[in-house]
């Protein structure tokens, strides 16, 4: 399966947790997890998936914090990581490093602290979904940078 370009299993009732051998599809450009019942964290080994551009995991029932080496997915376009409401901690500042990145859907989780001005530099960003979190501070200046 090295050679899968797209994992397309959406809206099913899988459940476990996802394999970190995920991690080994480096040519897949989608990934689509999202609509079953995955639980536990979210794989750090995402982060290896060098040939990603759509990454989907939203409403399953992942837990933990979003990986930084998610930072790592430089031809990302789209993440779909939210409707996992025991998926807590910050928003990695890593993200910004995702400049090809066009849509950030991190809504309905638990995601707490401020919201980092990195992201401000995500000059491709044209959908960013942060609704029903427990996000602190102010909205950082370079935000008004956004095109």
């Amino acid at each position: 399966m090295a050679e899968l370009r797209a994992a397309s299993l959406f809206n099913n009732t899988f459940n476990g947790r996802i394999p970190t051998s995920i991690g080994n599809l480096n040519k897949a450009v989608a990934l689509y997890l999202d609509e079953n019942a995955f639980t536990g964290p979210i794989p750090t080994e995402i982060g290896q998936m060098e040939s990603l551009v759509d990454l989907r995991l939203r409403d399953n029932k992942l837990t933990g914090t979003i990986p930084t080496e998610l930072g790592r997915l430089s031809n990302v376009e789209t993440i779909y990581l939210d409707t996992n409401a025991e998926v807590t901690g910050t928003i990695p500042v890593e993200l910004s490093n995702l400049v090809k990145m066009t849509e950030l859907h991190l809504y309905d989780m638990n995601l707490n602290g401020p919201l980092p001005p990195e992201l401000g530099i995500l000059k491709e960003l044209i959908y960013l979904y942060l609704d029903g979190n427990e996000l602190t501070g102010s909205i950082p200046d370079d935000w008004g940078e956004f095109h």
